[in-house]
């Protein structure tokens, strides 16, 4: 694997392990969001399936568009509109209602849905076959290790004065 190679694996290891932290924080903040907006944590929970449902069939999708488009551009357009929705959730302008912060969530989903195809579509890119299995062992720790982070940089986050907002 070249040097680029082998920047490249660890770029798609870190959007990975951000992505899944990023999947696992809302469920750590269901009380809070419930309280911010006047809904119920049921409602809270609606909104987190249907960032989920988007999410698979998004994935679905950018599975179909790894075998016409470029890969690192897919990655580059998943990536900016997952993580831009993500970043303008905890700017109170972009979250003012229940509403928008869905859209953002619903947005943050396609980032999420889309790093899946992508990210082993290029892997078979990147890495050799010889390597292959340890790049997505890789990757899967990486989404593991998120996965757990999640809830706790939650945790972390609602002991400042921001708030959820920082999660």
């Amino acid at each position: 694997m070249s040097g680029r190679d082998a920047v490249s694996l660890m770029l798609m290891v870190l959007l990975s392990f951000f992505l899944m932290a990023d999947m696992f924080i809302t469920p750590a903040i269901v009380p809070e969001l419930a309280a911010e907006y006047g809904v119920s944590t049921g409602t809270v929970g609606i909104a987190g399936s249907a960032f989920m449902l988007l999410g698979s069939v998004v994935g679905l999708y950018f599975g179909y568009a790894n075998d016409r488009f470029s890969r690192k551009r897919l990655l580059i357009f998943t990536v900016l509109l997952g993580e831009t929705a993500c970043l303008l959730t905890g700017v109170a302008a972009f979250t003012d209602n229940f509403s928008s912060f869905v859209v953002m969530r619903l947005l943050t989903g396609i980032g999420v849905g889309g790093i899946y195809p992508i990210t082993f579509s290029l892997l078979s890119d990147y890495v050799s076959e010889k390597h292959r299995a340890k790049a997505c062992a890789g990757v899967d720790i990486a989404w593991g290790l998120g996965m757990l982070s999640g809830p706790l940089l939650a945790g972390i986050a609602l002991q400042t004065g921001y708030g959820w907002r920082l999660a």
